[in-house]
């Protein structure tokens, strides 16, 4: 039997263990082959061969980095026992969340007439591939501020 002891939320560019328990719940002893895949995450986990006594428990585990620029990352683990081919399967998935979240630097509201600058530049401590600049026009400066109420 494979338990998942992942956390369910983690941070871009975190690294830990992505841990799981095994357990022999038979009267035999286990020889057993590990693999895991995870959806969003290009380094690969090498498989592990574990020895269960009767009624044992083991954590094992892989070390993991979390990517950037994704949302979950979905694992699926497969458990394999090498003499009577008995098997276990678990999915499980993490939410991702940026670790420095995106936010506001400067808003500027202004009536444009004929023609409006404004001088933009990343801030020096910006992340690449990060925020933006968002520019919208509205025929009255009372639309789109329903979130005022």
């Amino acid at each position: 039997m494979v338990l998942s002891g992942l956390p369910p939320l983690v941070r871009e560019g975190d690294r830990f263990r992505a841990g799981f328990t095994l357990r022999n719940t038979t009267n035999r002893n286990m020889e057993l082959d590990l693999s895991a895949k995870v959806e969003g995450m290009s380094q690969s986990l090498n498989p592990l061969n574990v020895s269960l006594m009767p009624g044992e428990a083991k954590e094992i585990g892989w070390d993991a980095i979390v990517p950037l620029n994704v949302e979950t990352l979905r694992w699926e683990v497969e458990v394999k026992d090498k003499t009577s081919g008995a098997e276990d399967h678990i999915k499980v998935t993490q939410r991702v969340v940026p670790a420095i979240p995106v936010r506001t630097f400067q808003a500027t509201i202004a009536q444009v007439e004929k023609e409006f600058k404004v001088s933009v530049e990343r801030p020096k401590d910006g992340l690449p591939g990060r925020g933006g600049v968002r520019v919208t026009l509205r025929p009255k400066i009372t639309d789109g501020l329903e979130w005022c109420s």
